[in-house]
């Protein structure tokens, strides 16, 4: 994946531009413009401070440029098959919003609607929105939620599931710190399987031997050099 800074650029041939209406706090609309299509949808995190450009949506919204391949290839490999047509290259813009309903604070105490540090550190009520551009023409629009289900257990509907484009996109999108932690059941760690234990085991067994070995002997204590 890599992200895209620029708010007007081509993509399949059409033009693409991302236009704002703020108020003082930052709180407004964004229009995606995509050759015939459009989307509108609400600035998920307001902000006062009026920075340029789309560094203003850094940490709620991003605009994805990736591909889905298989594991191994190289960044220049991927790029030369892009190049050559042999893999499509895919955009998204991708945006986290804390639920409205969900803005009020530890025992149902309301929190001002421009409030949103309790939104932000809510997780588990956030929604991401995935509006991916259609080279042919159109915006395919979806929305997940953070994902509840824990590792091993099947993904919930409607939720982000592990693996996806969806879910490495969204990581994207979340503070830093706040995103789940990685679960590593599907990656070599786990295919090594008992030999990994085994292997661990003896590594750690020959580490405490050498210990033992380079040790420097102690002299007896009493010995006659120790007496006048």
């Amino acid at each position: 994946m890599q992200e895209l800074n620029a708010n007007r650029f081509q993509y399949a041939g059409q033009p693409v531009e991302l236009s704002w209406e703020l108020d003082e706090l930052g709180r407004g609309d964004i229009t995606l413009v995509y050759g015939d299509a459009a989307e509108i949808f609400e600035v998920g995190v307001p902000k006062q401070l009026d920075i340029p450009g789309l560094a203003r949506f850094e940490g709620w919204m991003k605009v994805l440029r990736f591909v889905e391949t298989e594991p191994g290839r190289s960044t220049d490999e991927i790029f030369e098959l892009v190049e050559a047509g042999e893999i499509t290259d895919r955009l998204a813009i991708v945006t986290r919003t804390p639920k409205p309903e969900d803005r009020k604070g530890l025992m149902g105490l309301d929190v001002d609607e421009d409030a949103w540090g309790y939104g932000e550190v809510m997780r588990k009520h956030w929604d991401f929105a995935f509006y991916e551009l259609i080279p042919g023409g159109g915006i395919r629009a979806e929305t997940l939620n953070f994902p509840s289900a824990k590792h091993m257990e099947t993904p919930v509907e409607g939720e982000l599931k592990r693996g996806t484009w969806q879910y490495d996109a969204a990581l994207r999108t979340m503070p830093k710190g706040s995103a789940p932690k990685q679960n590593f059941t599907e990656d070599s760690l786990v295919n090594a399987g008992w030999r990994l234990g085994v292997a661990g085991t003896g590594a750690l067994v020959f580490t405490v031997g050498l210990a033992f070995a380079c040790a420097p002997s102690r002299r007896a204590s009493g010995s006659s050099s120790d007496k006048d």
